[in-house]
């Protein structure tokens, strides 16, 4: 190997490793700048972590026919991701929660002198959704029991 060769070669190899030196004997990272890459790294793994998580921790199975996401300080927001569904109850924190009528309906209730409807059974077209409001913030579990089976989500 010829001496020049032997030199050490700056490259710049992505934006996460830049003044990565390449050498006879292998690669090596500037230890000034391996901190550096190393939080570079670490932000563009952890969306990627985080997705995997949360997307794991909705529905388990590919056929659910529902999306629920947890609004804090309203409640739950149930989407249909089928042509047609029906859900038939909700239980949130295993019971531990109760689902209440929306303000809304509570209004239009006491207007008309009748007790407030919680609008369920629901029966949602594909992308419609429907939003229920919770007695309390903190919503670990939700089950949804729908036409097409149960289905449970769990929130970090």
């Amino acid at each position: 190997m010829k001496t020049s060769d032997k030199k050490n070669l700056m490259l710049n190899v992505s934006p996460l490793f830049h003044n990565l030196t390449v050498n006879s004997v292998g690669a090596t990272l500037d230890p000034c700048n391996k901190l550096e890459a190393i939080m570079k790294l670490r932000n563009l793994i952890l969306p990627f972590v985080l997705l995997v998580l949360f997307g794991a921790s909705a529905c388990q199975a590919a056929e659910c026919p529902v999306e629920v996401q947890a609004i804090p300080m309203l409640g739950i927001k149930i989407t249909s991701v089928t042509d047609i569904v029906t859900i038939q109850s909700i239980q949130v924190n295993r019971g531990n929660v109760k689902i209440v009528p929306s303000l809304f309906e509570r209004l239009a209730a006491s207007n008309q002198k009748r007790e407030p409807n919680l609008e369920l059974p629901a029966t949602l077209k594909f992308g419609e959704s429907k939003t229920y409001e919770t007695s309390s913030s903190s919503i670990r579990e939700v089950e949804v029991q729908t036409n097409l089976g149960n289905w449970k989500f769990t929130f970090k």
